[in-house]
């Protein structure tokens, strides 16, 4: 199981976030300090609803293409926003190398405010599972429930680590492509 920042264009919440925070979202904080940061896109867009090659890769390489130029760090995956794809996508993210990481376990809807701390924190525990790859967004009611998660899943043995890391504790030398990987195991 892995936590990972993911950069994206400006409507993603966790850049909002961390600029309420007086955090610079091109800052090295995160990378210096162990984080793998993946791709998530411009807009926050369903690319399994968008069909010109053009139009995905204007949705998928500006954040991909600023983190490297103001950083120097390269984003080597990618997390399609709602996991929503098509042949095309899966297509030009092959070509261009990029493993897409998918959603072995998730908050259950825990970016909505109704979603209780308890809840999201239930829904991770009762479904990961050794080797997913996780999906949580930032909200208040998922940092509470993380207070909870942590510490559970390292009493269980769990290891948070980023998914390259994880790719290579489970011996995964060649990191598939052209497919939402929801576990490592699958790969292994």
């Amino acid at each position: 199981m892995y936590i990972d920042f993911l950069s994206s264009g400006s409507k993603i919440g966790i850049v909002d976030l961390l600029r309420k925070l007086d955090i610079d979202i091109y800052d090295r904080t995160f990378i210096d300090n162990g984080f793998e940061l993946l791709s998530h896109g411009q807009r926050h867009t369903g690319l399994g609803q968008i069909h010109s090659r053009q139009e995905i890769l204007d949705e998928l390489m500006p954040p991909i293409n600023e983190v490297e130029r103001r950083l120097g760090y390269k984003i080597t995956m990618i997390r399609l926003p709602y996991l929503s794809y098509n042949d095309e996508v899966y297509e030009i993210t092959k070509e261009l190398k990029f493993p897409l990481m998918g959603c072995g376990f998730g908050g259950g809807r825990d970016w909505a405010d109704e979603t209780t701390p308890e809840s999201i924190a239930n829904t991770v525990l009762s479904s990961v599972q050794d080797g997913d790859i996780g999906c949580l967004h930032v909200s208040k009611n998922t940092t509470e429930a993380l207070n909870v998660i942590l510490p559970e899943l390292q009493s269980r043995g769990y290891i948070l680590t980023t998914p390259t890391e994880l790719f290579e504790i489970k011996g995964t030398k060649d990191i598939p492509l052209g497919i939402n990987i929801d576990n490592v195991n699958d790969f292994a």
